[in-house]
């Protein structure tokens, strides 16, 4: 009797166990957030990042931190994706790869569950001399501007950044140290050119045509920022 028993405690044990384990092991999509302060690098979303277009993990870089909230830019370059369809005079506001940030790549990168997380942030896009910036917009996923990339990060060599092997595929032009151009949401030395960082992480204030079909069939690359809260 005592060892029917025993084995019936057993078998209710390991029908138990299961979804004590899957209950402990769960994990919030910011919990790698919680502690982390300006530089640290976190996880958060999932892009292709392989060739292959395989899904990897989204490593970002931590630029600020206010409270819960928090200022995060990929470390690497994601994609390469040109700022406008037709070289034509545009702003940040009226850009397709703003469009693209917000719609294609947003729910690529997210689940529903961490888009909960994500804030929208009003960003004022300021105009550089005579070229317009774009005034205010709403963004879920947006660039920096010119200002904030020289405010963020503290030297050219911080600046710098590498595509993922997807983003090479993608058409990504990299220099001999493998470091590659990547956008900013300002205008640049004309309303049909948006600025950008150089392989080397000096600013690139003349900026590339918005299409680049100009110059050559490749593609300037992508480095998304969003500002996250950890507590909404």
């Amino acid at each position: 009797m005592k060892k029917a028993i025993a084995l019936l405690l057993a078998l209710m044990l390991s029908l138990c166990a299961p979804a004590a384990l899957a209950q402990y092991a769960y994990a919030s999509p910011v919990d790698s957030l919680q502690y982390a302060q300006a530089g640290d690098i976190v996880t958060f979303g999932s892009y292709p990042q392989a060739a292959n277009g395989r899904m990897s993990p989204i490593q970002w870089i931590v630029l600020e931190r206010n409270g819960s909230q928090m200022l995060l830019i990929s470390y690497y370059a994601l994609d390469a994706v040109r700022y406008h369809r037709s070289n034509q005079n545009v702003t940040w506001a009226a850009s397709d790869l703003r469009a693209w940030l917000n719609d294609q790549f947003y729910w690529t990168a997210f689940t529903e569950e961490e888009q909960a997380y994500i804030c929208t942030a009003v960003n004022n896009t300021r105009d550089v001399g005579s070229r317009r910036g774009g005034g205010t917009t709403y963004d879920q996923v947006f660039l920096l501007s010119i200002d904030e990339a020289l405010w963020y990060f503290p030297s050219d060599a911080a600046r710098s950044a590498q595509p993922t092997q997807y983003a090479v595929f993608q058409g990504a032009y990299t220099s001999k140290a493998g470091n590659v151009w990547w956008w900013l949401r300002s205008p640049g030395d004309a309303q049909n050119r948006a600025a950008g960082v150089y392989g080397a992480g000096n600013i690139d204030y003349e900026g590339a045509v918005v299409d680049l079909s100009t110059f050559r069939t490749v593609v300037d690359t992508v480095r998304p920022v969003i500002w996250v809260d950890v507590d909404p």
